[in-house]
């Protein structure tokens, strides 16, 4: 707001100096000049500010999704295609624990379970947004079998804002003292679907 009132500001200055610029007999070049390029700064750097502080506003970059209950990690990953417009493609992986490593609780083989069959849609800023991702889903049997049943296709549709979040190295230390490590995020942010 702030910014936009000092553009419209710097928009009538400038007007009003180049007609003063103009019909001024008594003013030399040089101060004609000097008055334009000031007025010509005073819109010019608030607009500069403006664009980039909407620029600064969207989203991109490669963000991790999990959802454990499934076993499920991949990536979102939000950029700009050749045309220049924003977009939002998902590439998820189930994992699968074996009867080998059953009894450590380790998961070794891993599938693609949700991937974008076409480019998705991003309508938002980072103060929220809303994505939308044409994806082809792969139904497995059931645990611990990778044979893919059948392929469905679907459209999530997720409206996301910013939440209090953290994130680290996790370590299990065993009785033993063998040392496992993981990663932990912490959300500040009550899960529509609550298991617990």
């Amino acid at each position: 707001m702030f910014l936009t009132s000092l553009t419209i500001i710097g928009t009538f200055a400038t007007l009003i100096a180049l007609i003063i610029a103009i019909l001024s007999t008594s003013w030399s070049i040089q101060i004609k000049v000097t008055v334009l390029s000031i007025s010509i700064c005073s819109i010019a750097i608030p607009l500069f500010a403006y664009f980039y502080q909407i620029h600064a506003k969207n989203v991109y970059g490669t963000f991790e999704w999990q959802w454990a209950g499934e076993n499920w990690v991949g990536v979102v990953k939000i950029e700009k295609n050749k045309e220049g417009r924003t977009i939002a493609e998902v590439c998820m992986n189930k994992a699968f624990k074996t009867q080998q490593n059953e009894d450590r609780g380790e998961y070794e083989i891993k599938k693609q379970v949700l991937a974008s069959s076409s480019e998705g849609s991003i309508y938002g800023n980072k103060d929220g947004f809303k994505l939308i991702l044409p994806v082809r889903k792969k139904i497995f049997a059931e645990e611990r079998k990778v044979k893919e049943v059948r392929e469905i296709h679907q459209t999530l549709e997720a409206n996301l804002a910013p939440v209090e979040a953290y994130a680290g190295i996790v370590e299990y230390i065993s009785q033993d003292g063998s040392v496992a490590r993981g990663d932990m995020i912490l959300v500040r942010y009550k899960s529509g679907i609550r298991l617990y």
